[in-house]
């Protein structure tokens, strides 16, 4: 859903650009941005993240062991963001999907 709402939020400021409203392209992109950043944030596989589920099942890692990670897992994410890398690594994914949405969209 986020990255849909992202794709819109694009759309949104093209349409800005179209009718001059530079406050409405700066917005547009920045809620963008934004929305990617939760896209992207949410699938790392730390409980109680989506990222998890989504490994718990390619694993096939059962619901008890599942549950005792899940008691940890806002621990693990607070620690896992504050890494340099992870931050870099999904600046990168953020604003290189931006910049891709941005292109459909001819703004880039």
């Amino acid at each position: 859903v986020n990255f849909i709402l992202a794709f819109a939020l694009v759309g949104l400021a093209k349409a800005g650009v179209l009718t001059g409203v530079d406050g409405m392209v700066e917005a547009g992109i920045r809620a963008a941005a934004m929305s990617l950043g939760l896209c992207f944030f949410n699938l790392i596989p730390i409980p109680p993240l989506d990222g998890s589920h989504i490994l718990k099942n390619l694993i096939g890692m059962s619901q008890e062991t599942y549950m005792r990670f899940y008691q940890f897992g806002f621990i693990a994410v607070l620690v896992v963001i504050n890494i340099p890398a992870v931050r870099n690594a999904l600046g990168y994914v953020i604003y290189e999907t931006l910049g891709l949405m941005a292109s459909v969209f001819g703004l880039r």
